[in-house]
C-alpha cells in the first residue's frame, strides 16, 4: 500500500466533474445498480482511489460509467487504470464466478460467511485456529489471502459488505496470537492484526464514523509496534490524524 502512486488520471477527471468526493461516491453507488451491485462507498473511497488504491473489476467499470454520465462523454476503465485493463469486456468477465477457479470461489464464500461462524464458535473454527497457531509461515499466507479478499469485498460491494468479514478475520488473528509460541510467527500475526485494524479503520471512516476509525487506528499502531513494522505504524498514524481532523472540522461546523 505504501508503494501506491497517486492516480493523476483519476484526479483530473474528478476535478473536471466539479463535485465533492461524497457526491461522486453517491453517483458511483447509484451507477452500481445497473451492474446489480449494492455499493456503499463514501468520500474516503474516492480519496483512496486517487491516492493509488486500485479497485477491482467490476467496480472499475462502475466508476468509469459514473464519470461518463457526469462528464457527458465515454470514459473506459483503461483511461483511468491503463496498466490494469486490456479491454472493458475482459474486465467484466474477470469478475464473474464462471471465470474463477473453484478454490477462489470457495475462499470468497468462506470469508464472506466467516462472521456467521464467529457469532457461534464451531469446532471447525477452533481446530483451524489451533492448527495455524502451530504452523509455519505458510499459515500466515492463508491469513494474508483472507485480508486481501476482505479488501476485494470492499472494492466490489462497499464498506458494509467488507466490515463483517474483516471483523471475523481479526477475531481469528486474536485467537491465534493467544496460541502463538514462536516469535517470528507472533510478529507476523501482529502485522496482520495491524493491517486488519487499518482496514477496519478505513471502513469505519468510509461509513462516516471517524470516532470508531480512530479507535481502530490506535489499536493498529500498537500492533504495528509489536510487529516492529515502522512504515505500517506511520501509515496508521497518518490515517488517525485524518480522522481526528474530520471530527474537528465537523465540530467546528456545528459550532
Amino acid at each position: 500500500m505504501a508503494g501506491n502512486q497517486r492516480n493523476h488520471r483519476l484526479l483530473v477527471l474528478v476535478a473536471e466533474t466539479r463535485t465533492t468526493y461524497e457526491a461522486l461516491a453517491r453517483r458511483i453507488n447509484k451507477a452500481g445498480e445497473k451492474y446489480e451491485l449494492e455499493l456503499t462507498y463514501g468520500r474516503s473511497a474516492v480519496a483512496q482511489w486517487i491516492a493509488g488504491h486500485t479497485p477491482h473489476p467490476p467496480v472499475q467499470q462502475v466508476i468509469a460509467h459514473a464519470l461518463s454520465d457526469k462528464l457527458n462523454r465515454e470514459i473506459h476503465p483503461g483511461d483511468i487504470w491503463p496498466q490494469d485493463n486490456q479491454g472493458s469486456q475482459g474486465a467484466v468477465q474477470s469478475a464473474t464466478l464462471d471465470s474463477m477457479d473453484r478454490r477462489t470461489v470457495l475462499r470468497l464464500l468462506v470469508i464472506g460467511l466467516g462472521s456467521v461462524a464467529i457469532e457461534g464458535p464451531t469446532d471447525q473454527l477452533a481446530n483451524a485456529a489451533e492448527g495455524i497457531g502451530k504452523a509455519d509461515p505458510a499459515g500466515i499466507g492463508v491469513l494474508r489471502a483472507g485480508i486481501a479478499h476482505c479488501r476485494r469485498l470492499d472494492d466490489c460491494f462497499g464498506a458494509q459488505a467488507a466490515t463483517r468479514s474483516a471483523l471475523a478475520q481479526r477475531q481469528l488473528v486474536s485467537t491465534l496470537l493467544g496460541q502463538a509460541n514462536n516469535e517470528a510467527i507472533e510478529r507476523q500475526l501482529n502485522a496482520a492484526d495491524a493491517e486488519l485494524a487499518q482496514l477496519l479503520g478505513w471502513l469505519a471512516f468510509d461509513l462516516d464514523d471517524p470516532e470508531t476509525a480512530i479507535g481502530y487506528f490506535k489499536q493498529g499502531v500498537s500492533a504495528a509496534s509489536r510487529a516492529d513494522d515502522e512504515p505500517l505504524g506511520g501509515y496508521l498514524l497518518a490515517y488517525r490524524g485524518i480522522s481526528k481532523k474530520t471530527i474537528w472540522k465537523s465540530s467546528e461546523g456545528v459550532a
